[in-house]
């Protein structure tokens, strides 16, 4: 069954970008402990899975992406990795066969601190995100507006309509979120989602 981890992507979870605060060292060490506890059914291959974007300075990949390499680093992952910048998504196939990281963030208009203006719809969106991945709503998710999500900000929109049509087609077996706050006015999750097969599944 495929185990999902889901993290946020903001460039704090980056080591030693903080200075000597570091401000990103619990959400960071949040972030690996369930990359590595999902990582103990020892996948054959890691797909990573984020939105696109501009190249992260030094690297050729987006900053969601760059975000959950340098998290499968830390987590000590040496085997075989793939990356899905969205629209391209791992295959049902693909699925069967490994573990996947999921970045997404939530509303990035939630307060005075946030990178956009405060949103009053903000905070609403963001609950519905989190209940979803409590319950394993994969409903839910898949159907998040994508329009509200590009107004609100909300960079993990497309990650987490994602992530419920696998658990539509899949079948959600277990879900746990393991860490929720929006400390810079930006929404931020991890949780966790096993899957199970289904008759729609490999």
């Amino acid at each position: 069954m495929p185990n999902i981890v889901i993290c946020p992507h903001p460039p704090l979870l980056f080591s030693g970008l903080g200075g000597f605060a570091d401000p990103g060292a619990e959400l960071r060490s949040i972030c690996v402990e369930a990359i590595r506890d999902a990582l103990a059914d020892a996948p054959a291959v890691v797909h990573l899975v984020g939105a696109g974007g501009e190249p992260w300075p030094g690297t050729r990949l987006p900053l969601s992406v760059a975000v959950g390499s340098h998290l499968l680093d830390l987590a000590g992952w040496q085997g075989p990795r793939t990356h899905h910048v969205l629209p391209e998504e791992p295959t049902d196939a693909d699925l069967a066969a490994g573990a996947v990281l999921l970045m997404g963030d939530g509303s990035a208009r939630r307060s005075e601190r946030a990178p956009g203006h405060v949103d009053p719809r903000a905070e609403a969106f963001d609950e519905s995100v989190e209940e979803a991945l409590v319950k394993g709503d994969a409903e839910a998710l898949a159907a998040l507006d994508p329009d509200l999500g590009a107004e609100l900000m909300a960079a993990g929109t497309e990650a987490f309509r994602a992530l419920g049509r696998w658990g539509l087609t899949w079948g959600v077996a277990e879900s746990q979120l393991r860490w929720a706050g929006a400390p810079y006015g930006v929404g931020y999750w991890v949780a966790t989602w096993r899957l199970e097969p289904s008759p729609g599944a490999p």
